[in-house]
């Protein structure tokens, strides 16, 4: 049995704790002025689910045979608005069994830089995690948004497949694929009600394990894209990389959406042009009624393995699913 302490668990709480103290019973200093207008309650609100799944490798052999699940507590608070300032906190806890507790108690994750989940304790084939899965405050100015701490960054237009998301990683413990939080520093600049620029550096013990760069993102003719440029340190097993990416998404009587980034390391001041690594990914999405829901993701990864920074590197990878909502409680 492998047991860890829980001080970061602790910390982390104590953390939320204080904010939201602070926010409830101490006005903002931008809102002095007009408290009774603009001042809004702190809210707390919840949910508790569990997800299930079972899968067969080889029908012919009786030894590979699957199964997986979490049972999930998320807490959230929120207060503010969005004229002045806000903060948002979202709290996890979860309860693996089956090769979701065999991944976390094999260490497989442990080595992830980019995994935030903490690890509690197991017993029995059960383990026990907790995830700040957001914990941030935002100030909104005349001309620009500003945030800081950790915070989901979805960039991505893919279900799972997603190779511009440099930010926030696919949790593949969840059966629901669910994104991972990042601690940064995010100034937002809107250029128009649907376009805009983001500015995004994240925190780290040092300068040279940043990833920081800009995106730009808008809309014509009802198709949203976006150009994103990085200095992409968190996931480069030497040195950094720099990375190129555009997204689309749009309507041809289905939902269709694609992502492409080019990654060129760099390494002791020189490009690596001989390992750039090109990562294409499309997929289209169709729903019936509001009651079913039809995905399918491709993508294809060129160039050297070692130096990819996907989450799913191989060179050929391929996703679908079908799910059905019974109801306005489910999905």
């Amino acid at each position: 049995m492998k047991v860890r302490s829980p001080f970061k668990i602790i910390i982390f709480l104590f953390l939320i704790a204080l904010i939201i103290f602070l926010m409830a019973f101490f006005p903002r200093p931008c809102q002095l002025h007009a408290q009774e207008e603009s001042s809004k309650p702190l809210t707390f609100f919840g949910e508790m689910y569990t997800e299930a799944a079972a899968s067969v490798l080889d029908p012919l052999d009786n030894d590979v045979f699957e199964y997986s699940g979490v049972t999930s507590l998320k807490l959230n608070a929120i207060a503010g608005d969005l004229q002045n300032a806000k903060i948002d906190v979202s709290v996890i806890f979860k309860l693996l069994y089956g090769e979701s507790a065999k991944k976390i108690d094999s260490g497989l994750l442990d080595n992830r830089n980019d995994y935030s989940q903490t690890f509690i304790t197991e017993n029995n084939g059960v383990a026990m995690v907790a995830e700040v899965r957001k914990l941030y405050l935002s100030v909104f100015t005349e001309y620009m948004d500003i945030s800081l701490g950790r915070m989901i960054i979805n960039y991505g237009r893919g279900t799972i497949f997603s190779p511009i998301d440099l930010f926030a990683s696919v949790d593949i413990v969840d059966i629901d694929f669910g994104r991972i939080g990042t601690d940064a520093a995010r100034i937002m600049i809107p250029l128009g009600p649907v376009s805009g620029i983001d500015i995004i550096t994240t925190l780290t013990p040092t300068v040279n394990e940043f990833t920081t760069g800009a995106r730009g993102f808008g809309n014509i003719n009802g198709w949203d894209f976006g150009i994103s440029a990085f200095r992409d340190a968190k996931n480069i097993a030497d040195d950094w990389a720099l990375d190129f990416g555009f997204d689309f998404k749009g309507d041809l009587l289905v939902g269709v959406y694609g992502e492409f980034l080019l990654t060129i390391p760099w390494e002791n001041g020189s490009a690596l042009t001989n390992n750039t690594v090109c990562s294409i990914m499309g997929g289209i999405d169709y729903s019936i009624s509001g009651l079913w829901f039809f995905d399918l993701e491709y993508m294809i990864n060129t160039g050297s393995t070692y130096y990819r920074s996907a989450t799913f590197r191989g060179d050929h990878n391929l996703f679908a699913s079908v799910s059905h909502k019974l109801n306005d409680a489910t999905m």
